[in-house]
C-alpha cells in the first residue's frame, strides 16, 4: 500500500500540473514508481476522479458504514479496501462489505484496523480473534494494519506476525525513511531497514486476487446474515 501526504506531493509534482496536487499523487506514484495505489475515498463525488489514478478504493474506518458511499462504490469498478470501524461488531463489519458485494462489485478485501477500548497504552486494541472469524465466516481475503491498531513501532512487528499466525492474508506497514521525522503517525511509523524482517518471519500467503487482473471471484454474489451465526 502506498500513501502520499499532500506537502509530499506539492514538493514532488511542482505547480504546474493541470489537476489539484492531492489529486494528482496517485498518479505520479504510478507512473513513477510503477507500483500499484491505494487511495482513500471520502465521498461519492470523489470516486469517479480517484478511481481514474487509484488500482484500489479505500474505505476509511469513519466511513465503514456511510451506505450511499457504499452503494456507490459496489458499482465502482475498482477493488475496494473496507477498514474496520472503531466500535463496529464483526456482524457490522461484514454487513457493510454486503453492501458492496451487492451492488455489483465482488472485489472486496476486508481490514482489521483495531476497535476503541477504555486502555489507552495502545492507540486501538487490535482484535485478533476476529481475524481469525472472519477467515471462517467470509470468503473475503483479511488483512490487518498493525500500525494504526497499536501506534507504536516497538509493538509493529510482534502484532504482525500475530496477525499473519491469525490467518491474515497480508498487512498494511506505516513506512518512512526517518520516522522520527515524519509529519503524521510519527510513533507508528518503521524504517524501510524493518520491513524485510517482518516480511521475512510472517510468510505471508499471496493474496487471492490480483489489482491488475481480475482473478478474484467471489464464492457467492453477497453474504447472507445466516453466515454471521456459523
Amino acid at each position: 500500500m502506498v500513501r502520499m501526504l499532500p506537502r509530499l506531493a506539492e514538493r514532488m509534482v511542482g505547480q504546474q500540473h493541470p489537476l489539484p496536487r492531492w489529486r494528482f499523487a496517485p498518479a505520479f506514484q504510478r507512473s513513477h514508481y510503477n507500483i500499484p495505489v491505494v487511495t482513500e475515498v471520502m465521498s461519492i463525488s470523489q470516486i469517479e476522479l480517484v478511481a481514474a489514478h487509484a488500482d484500489m478504493l479505500q474505505i476509511g474506518s469513519r466511513n465503514m458504514q456511510n451506505f450511499d458511499l457504499l452503494k456507490a462504490l459496489g458499482q465502482a469498478g475498482k477493488p475496494i479496501l473496507l477498514k474496520r470501524g472503531l466500535a463496529a461488531t464483526i456482524e457490522e463489519f461484514v454487513m457493510a462489505a454486503e453492501y458492496i458485494l451487492s451492488h455489483g462489485n465482488p472485489d472486496v478485501v476486508l481490514c482489521e484496523r483495531g476497535i476503541r477500548s477504555f486502555d489507552d497504552y495502545t492507540r486501538n486494541v487490535l482484535d485478533l480473534g476476529d481475524v481469525a472469524a472472519l477467515k471462517q465466516i467470509t470468503h473475503l481475503p483479511v488483512i490487518v494494519d498493525p500500525s494504526h491498531a497499536v501506534g507504536k513501532r516497538e509493538l509493529v512487528a510482534p502484532v504482525a506476525r500475530a496477525a499473519v499466525a491469525c490467518g491474515a492474508d497480508g498487512l498494511i506497514i506505516e513506512c518512512h525513511p526517518e520516522p522520527e521525522k515524519s509529519v503524521s503517525d510519527a510513533a507508528a511509523y518503521t524504517s524501510p531497514t524493518v520491513q524485510p524482517l517482518i516480511t521475512n518471519q510472517t510468510h505471508l500467503p499471496q493474496l487471492s486476487y490480483s489489482l491488475y487482473h481480475k482473478e478474484f471471484q467471489s464464492k457467492t454474489p453477497y453474504l447472507s446474515p445466516a453466515l454471521i451465526n456459523t
